[in-house]
């Protein structure tokens, strides 16, 4: 879902929504990883691997 997000930035009109987009994203992504620790960590764990 994050690549498809920049499509959207991308095609805004610039009046300062797609700041707003970008943040609601950002915490949307860090919620998810926060839960997702809380859960169990699997992207976590993954992500640590090389």
């Amino acid at each position: 879902m994050v690549q498809r997000e920049p499509r959207h930035i991308r095609s805004g009109d610039g009046n300062g929504k797609t700041e707003n987009i970008v943040i609601v994203i950002v915490i949307a992504t860090r919620a998810f990883v926060i839960s997702d620790r809380g859960v169990g960590g699997n992207l976590s764990d993954a992500s640590r691997l090389p």
